[in-house]
């Protein structure tokens, strides 16, 4: 198991039975923007190689750990914040596309889009920003189905949206313009457990829900 440990500015692997995490990368405590440092980050991406990928949001990029590496190679730099298409503003959720090597999903937290992007490229190469015709307010964790839609939890939107594979307009399915209970107040995490129940995390009511696969 990885945990992203934000106060700390570390990521850890923690054994399988074990309570006694090593840290795999930044250095706890020493926030930064060097290669080996990493500054308030959020989620974490793992590949069948074991080398991490994490969304580094104070410094606004995303960074690769290779296996046992002791230093982070940046493949996404959101210079330093901002809005256009090249910039990143606090990256939150990370998944990698099944089946490549290279392009990951990103939420922008703080520029209310998700967003693919190719390492290395300079822009992104999809944004979805908006809901049933609202914009997306501060989205936090993303995740994707077994037919490739993208789901996403919209924090301050209080809802989670899922938009279909080769799309890039979302609609609602759970919270603030639905009829689904309970009523969401700020959903901060959501995943898929093996049979694709989704599950939905709510930081004002502090409580999980389970929606059961129809």
């Amino acid at each position: 198991m990885y945990v992203v440990d934000a106060g700390n500015n570390r990521v850890q692997r923690y054994p399988p039975n074990s309570n006694d995490g090593t840290t795999v990368a930044g250095i706890a405590g020493g926030g930064g923007s060097a290669t080996n440092k990493l500054n308030k980050p959020s989620d974490v991406a793992v590949d069948d190689a074991f080398n991490i990928f994490i969304s580094d949001s104070g410094n606004h990029r995303v960074v690769e750990w290779i296996f046992n590496a002791t230093n982070g190679i940046v493949l996404i730099d959101g210079s330093a914040g901002g809005a256009a298409a090249g910039q990143l503003d606090n990256p939150c959720g990370i998944l990698l596309i099944n089946g490549s090597s290279n392009q990951v999903y990103l939420s922008d937290q703080n520029k209310d889009r998700a967003q693919i992007w190719t390492f290395g490229a300079g822009t992104a190469n999809k944004t979805w920003s908006t809901a049933n015709g609202t914009n997306l307010n501060q989205p936090t964790q993303i995740a994707l189905d077994p037919y490739g839609n993208l789901y996403v939890a919209d924090m301050k939107g209080k809802r989670v949206v899922m938009t279909c594979a080769n799309s890039t307009t979302g609609i609602v399915i759970l919270g603030t313009g639905t009829s689904s209970t309970p009523t969401l107040k700020q959903v901060g995490g959501i995943a898929f457990d093996s049979n694709f129940n989704l599950y939905v995390s709510d930081m004002i009511l502090n409580q999980v829900y389970k929606y059961t696969r129809l």
